[in-house]
């Protein structure tokens, strides 16, 4: 029973550091690194999001790494995690169907301004009270 319990353990820790890239693969990434080179080196991240031409790839243990409209720009490197490493994937992240939530009742549509609200007869072209 303590072999296999053994076997399982280092099965897993060999799991935890292929899904996060290894210690050495860490130490290979270099700061402006492009994506493709990124991805090949450390392997497909679990999350990818972007936004404000930020790029953030999440990695398992608390590893990260950012882009900053392409090239690499900064990175966290693995930190294993016991309680998160003994969990199946399916339970550290949540994975389903996503929903869509219905809209703020608070929020309404704003119509955007039509040629026949704008006055031309001024030179500021100020909104006529028609709206």
């Amino acid at each position: 029973m303590t072999r296999r319990l053994v076997a399982a353990l280092a099965f897993c820790g060999v799991l935890c550091f292929g899904l996060a890239g290894g210690p050495d693969r860490w130490a290979q990434l270099r700061r402006g690194m492009s994506a493709a080179d990124t991805a090949a080196t450390l392997g497909a991240p679990l999350v990818r999001t972007t936004g404000h031409g930020f790029e953030l790839w999440i990695y398992n243990s608390h590893a990260e790494v950012v882009f900053y409209k392409g090239p690499v720009m900064a990175w966290t490197e693995p930190v294993p995690d016991p309680v998160s490493d003994a969990k199946p994937l399916e339970q550290d992240l949540p994975i389903g169907p996503s929903i869509r939530l219905p809209p703020h009742p608070a929020a309404k549509r704003v119509r955007p301004p039509q040629a026949e609200d704008i006055d031309t007869r001024s030179t500021h072209f100020r909104r006529t009270s028609r709206g």
